[in-house]
């Protein structure tokens, strides 16, 4: 099964080493996003309607709303990364019991009212999500995709 990973380039150099292994994924309302770890993929590969913000600078109130989500506030100039900038294509097996189709999975295992919130909140895509619970090693990526400009200037 073909899936996409997006990212930002500032995470790119530690995903090429540890691979695919980590991922927040949101299953309270209020609480520590690290509860539940795992990689967030589709099967759509455009970035957009996963929720994925633009970025730039956190606002007075971006930093309210982190402060209350999770109980620490981020300092001022903190910014949004663009996870949108890097697209990673894998293949992995539709029987792997560690792939878990979003849709499925969250209805079980979420606080009521997550899962709508999530889609409410640039979500539209919600229906091509998955999770992958263990690590997608580089060797298994099939591709790369981001703009030259960005891959040289990070690279350099």
């Amino acid at each position: 099964m073909v899936l996409y990973h997006f990212t930002c380039v500032e995470f790119l150099k530690s995903i090429m080493r540890e691979g695919l292994c980590r991922g927040d994924v949101r299953t309270k309302q209020i609480g520590p996003l690290y509860e539940t770890n795992a990689v967030w993929l589709t099967t759509d590969p455009q970035p957009k309607g996963h929720g994925l913000g633009l970025p730039g600078t956190l606002t007075e109130e971006d930093r309210w709303q982190h402060f209350k989500v999770l109980g620490k506030m981020p300092s001022k100039g903190s910014r949004y990364p663009d996870k949108r900038a890097v697209r990673i294509t894998v293949n992995i097996p539709r029987d792997d019991p560690r792939l878990q189709r979003w849709t499925r999975w969250a209805r079980s295992h979420c606080e009521p009212g997550v899962y709508d919130n999530l889609v409410r909140a640039d979500g539209s895509g919600h229906r091509t999500w998955w999770l992958y619970f263990g690590t997608i090693a580089p060797n298994q990526f099939r591709n790369i995709d981001m703009d030259p400009s960005l891959w040289d200037a990070y690279f350099d």
